[in-house]
């Protein structure tokens, strides 16, 4: 296994191998991370109804239709 060194791009600090391991586009540590709110990404999720348009029958409920991630500004 190789073992990548990165920086923070907030702080500088290295960022843990696990972490890069886990999420290998990451570009903060765990510390900033947390400070930008618990992630550096914004989830934007789209949904579909699982009904026909114009129908009067209840829905089994609304499905994930895809989901984009969007990675918030370093401040």
């Amino acid at each position: 296994m190789k073992t990548e060194k990165r920086q923070c791009a907030k702080c500088r600090s290295e960022i843990p191998q696990g972490r890069i391991e886990a999420m290998p586009d990451t570009r903060v540590c765990v510390a900033c991370s947390q400070a930008m709110g618990g992630s550096e990404f914004t989830l934007k999720v789209q949904t579909v109804e699982s009904r026909k348009e114009g129908s009067l029958k209840k829905g089994t409920g609304t499905f994930v239709e895809g989901v984009e991630r969007i990675r918030k500004p370093l401040r």
